[in-house]
């Protein structure tokens, strides 16, 4: 995660905050003084002049040190998100005041808050996001229950499902695949990298064809219906990563959100069942913890397979190329 928090920020969040009775602060002021100090991974940019000036001014820094070595200094924040083309993977921004200049943010990938209403946004943002989808509770089921992910700044989507790709009668790559993505990615302007670990590529009515074959087929057709909204597509065999890291739970991967599903994505036609689709966020430890884990594990299992002769490679790994995707990199 990149953390940018501006010094008048952190001073009027410091002034406020008690430290001593941590459950008398608002829940979101406790996320942000546990992004702070309790998540790792985490390189926090500031505009304090150097370190030394930082860890004798602020005490949520001096504690950020202790689980995070990584510290940069920007002099002024408005001149740099005003120059600045691209942001880092998970970039989260926390300002003074809102400025006509941070409004470029959520386009460069990044979330903004500012002081005045963070409390509120942050909270609102879990609201709209952050939800369990129970079968055993609804009559139907609609890809829009994803509507409000679409609204989030992201710009790669991990799938880790190993019939996604199947297309059997029942689990069609029209009714789910396809729908669920175009539901995700919604307007967005720019296109989006997608990347697919799966096991069952081909169904029982491919089954004479030969495995490159039907990835092509299939790659090709995903393709085509979300034509002009993927920058890249991968597909990846998954089951010798799922015989190291044992997954019971489906998931997608974006840059703010995790979505597990209890027996996958292929859920049209709908069933009342015993199962469930979860949406979590960053903004809770474990699932941000989890989120970076996981991908982590990918991220091994994609430097074992590329690592291949190229004809074992070719029926792991399409295209037979590295990867395009920041979640992956």
């Amino acid at each position: 995660m990149h953390l940018f928090i501006e010094r008048e920020f952190l001073i009027n969040f410091e002034i406020e905050y008690d430290f001593v009775n941590y459950y008398t602060n608002s829940a979101v002021k406790n996320i942000f003084n546990k992004i702070l100090t309790e998540y790792s991974y985490v390189t926090l940019y500031t505009d304090y002049d150097n370190l030394e000036e930082a860890l004798d001014e602020s005490r949520l820094i001096n504690l950020f040190t202790n689980n995070n070595a990584s510290v940069k200094f920007i002099e002024d924040f408005s001149i740099y998100f005003g120059e600045v083309e691209e942001l880092p993977l998970r970039t989260l921004v926390f300002t003074e005041n809102k400025k006509e200049v941070f409004n470029r943010i959520p386009s460069l990938g990044g979330i903004h808050f500012s002081y005045d209403d963070f409390e509120i946004e942050l909270g609102q943002f879990r609201q709209r996001i952050e939800k369990k989808i129970d079968f055993s509770d609804i009559s139907n089921f609609t890809w829009d229950e994803f509507s409000e992910v679409s609204k989030i700044p992201f710009r790669s989507i991990v799938i880790s499902d190993p019939y996604i790709l199947s297309d059997k009668s029942d689990q069609k790559l029209e009714r789910n695949l396809i729908p669920m993505l175009k539901e995700l990615m919604g307007t967005k302007e720019h296109k989006i990298e997608l990347c697919i670990y799966s096991d069952e590529i081909q169904n029982s009515r491919e089954r004479g064809r030969s495995e490159i074959e039907v990835l092509e087929k299939k790659r090709s057709f995903v393709s085509s219906k979300l034509a002009g909204k993927l920058e890249s597509f991968s597909i990846v065999k998954s089951k010798v990563y799922r015989d190291q890291f044992e997954q019971h739970d489906r998931y997608c991967y974006m840059d703010y959100v995790i979505i597990s599903a209890g027996k996958g994505f292929n859920v049209v036609p709908f069933k009342v069942g015993d199962t469930s689709i979860e949406i979590k966020s960053i903004f809770e430890k474990s699932s941000y913890k989890q989120l970076i884990n996981h991908l982590k594990k990918l991220q091994e299992y994609n430097q074992k397979v590329y690592g291949r002769e190229v004809i074992d490679t070719m029926l792991n790994y399409y295209p037979n190329k590295p990867i395009q995707n920041r979640l992956l990199s």
